[in-house]
């Protein structure tokens, strides 16, 4: 679901993100969209449904947030394809371990099990003490604990087999604890199904035909989805509407748009010609003018 601004409201939209204050309800109108997007482990490409166009994206602008593993949900406070399992949990990058404590979250056991990496940001991971090692809450600060994210993870009640959360809030506050961001994830379903063979390209996008494919990287249309691959031609979306392709004549002269433009000239010519033989034939056929009288002297 996404915010849609108007050109009324983009002046009040710009002062409130400048200011970074929270928008109010009231701004933009709320519109319900699907994105696909693939993650082959090096590019993104997203794709909005009913856009015309499909694009491979720069990762350093934050568009990579609508592909993710979802081991990190409810783990990582940032759901992009850069993250993984190891990187949410700091494996390779961690500095000082400390002491785990017995904790509690929404009346459930845990484990607060605290840590600092290399950059000097703490985390406090709180895990369930089951054979699951479920995770309730993280916990990040900052090194100038100027920015706080906690992220909090509800299971479904009773089940205790499912290794993913039903609801994931991740909450950002400032150093006077006010909120900045709030973000709210809810997993409907989960289906263990195997891989398709193309995932992360852009077929696994099921794109269309004639979706124009640009490269926002290096601002470069790639093409048109002919349904199979890409291709260099407009693809037309109904083949039934695509003009037909153009044959060679069989004395092999110009055909098309070149020969009807031969045509019109060939026509212009021999209205010319007939033009002048016409005024010829007629000057031919009037009589001369009769002599003038004489002048008395």
């Amino acid at each position: 679901r996404e915010t849609v601004i108007s050109p009324a409201e983009r002046d009040r939209y710009d002062t409130l993100v400048q200011a970074k204050r929270e928008l109010p309800d009231d701004i933009g109108t709320k519109r319900d969209s699907e994105i696909r997007s693939g993650w082959d482990g090096s590019q993104l490409v997203t794709h909005r449904v009913g856009s015309p166009q499909s694009a491979y994206r720069d990762l350093e602008v934050g568009l990579g947030d609508f592909n993710f593993d979802p081991r990190v949900i409810g783990v990582s406070d940032t759901l992009s394809c850069r993250s993984n399992i190891r990187v949410a949990l700091r494996i390779d990058v961690i500095q000082r371990v400390g002491v785990a404590e017995p904790d509690k979250v929404n009346n459930v056991d845990v484990w607060r099990c605290p840590l600092v990496d290399q950059n000097g940001n703490s985390f406090e991971f709180y895990i369930e003490d089951t054979p699951l090692f479920r995770i309730h809450r993280v916990k990040y600060t900052t090194k100038d604990g100027r920015r706080i994210a906690t992220t909090d993870s509800t299971y479904t009640p009773g089940d205790t087999t499912s290794v993913l959360p039903q609801q994931v809030i991740t909450r950002w506050v400032d150093d006077r604890g006010k909120t900045r961001r709030l973000t709210s994830l809810r997993v409907t379903s989960f289906t263990r199904e195997s891989v398709r063979s193309d995932v992360g390209t852009l077929s696994s996008l099921d794109l269309p035909k004639g979706v124009a494919v640009v490269d926002n990287r290096v601002q470069q249309r790639l093409g048109y989805w002919d349904g199979k691959k890409l291709s260099a031609e407009f693809v037309s979306a109904n083949e039934d509407t695509a003009p037909p392709p153009t044959t060679p004549s069989p004395s092999g002269g110009p055909t098309g748009p070149f020969l009807v433009i031969g045509i019109l000239a060939l026509a212009l010519i021999a209205v010319a010609v007939a033009a002048v033989l016409l005024r010829a034939r007629i000057a031919r056929q009037t009589p001369p003018p009769p002599p003038s009288p004489p002048v008395a002297g």
